[in-house]
């Protein structure tokens, strides 16, 4: 597999925690402390990793339903 057709494999997008497919993924990161093959998020400002951009996206997503 060449470095194209690689990058297509992992292409990132928003972390969107409604999405139960994202939530899933996330899970399984927090579960092993690494991801499967890349993160397929992308990092958002003003955060400055992505551990902490997810769990604080999570638990605002989570405070906003209460």
């Amino acid at each position: 597999m060449n470095k194209i057709e690689q990058m297509n494999l992992y292409q990132r997008h928003q972390f969107d925690p409604s999405s139960k497919d994202d939530m899933k993924v996330v899970r399984k990161f927090l579960h092993n402390m690494k991801w499967e093959n890349n993160c397929p998020f992308y990092l958002e400002w003003p955060y400055l990793d992505i551990p902490t951009m997810l769990k604080d996206r999570i638990t605002k997503y989570t405070l906003k339903g209460l």
